[in-house]
């Protein structure tokens, strides 16, 4: 009986239980693309400022942010520090360089660009 290797990729990959998970996941996980497995990351727009952090995520971003440092304090935890700060910049600046490369945004109809600080 044959448990390994009875099928090729291209078998595998065409097979009607594939098919139907591979909807399943494109269904589920946003992210997912069938040309490539994942959506493509464009690294050139990822450097450039955007306004794509909606008011209700920065909200979460900063409530999280400040969790995490506040726990990070008490627990001397250096990567729940660096992802607290993380959060709290990103919300502050309301641009998240991993929604620039995916190109996404929490932007909604209504939400207020975040204005440039004043000259001294």
């Amino acid at each position: 009986m044959c448990l390994a290797g009875c099928f090729s990729l291209e078998q595998a990959a065409t097979s009607p239980l594939f098919k139907r998970f591979d909807q399943r996941i494109e269904s589920v996980h946003p992210i997912y693309s069938e040309e490539l497995g994942l959506m493509s990351f464009d690294f050139n727009r990822a450097l450039k400022r955007e306004f794509n952090v909606g008011s209700k995520e920065q909200k979460t971003r900063y409530g999280v942010g400040l969790a995490l440092l506040l726990v990070s304090v008490f627990l001397a935890n250096i990567l729940m520090l660096l992802i607290g700060i993380m959060l709290v910049a990103t919300a502050k600046m309301q641009w998240c360089p991993v929604y620039s490369g995916l190109n996404k945004s929490s932007v909604e109809a209504g939400d207020q660009p975040p204005t440039p600080a004043a000259p001294h």
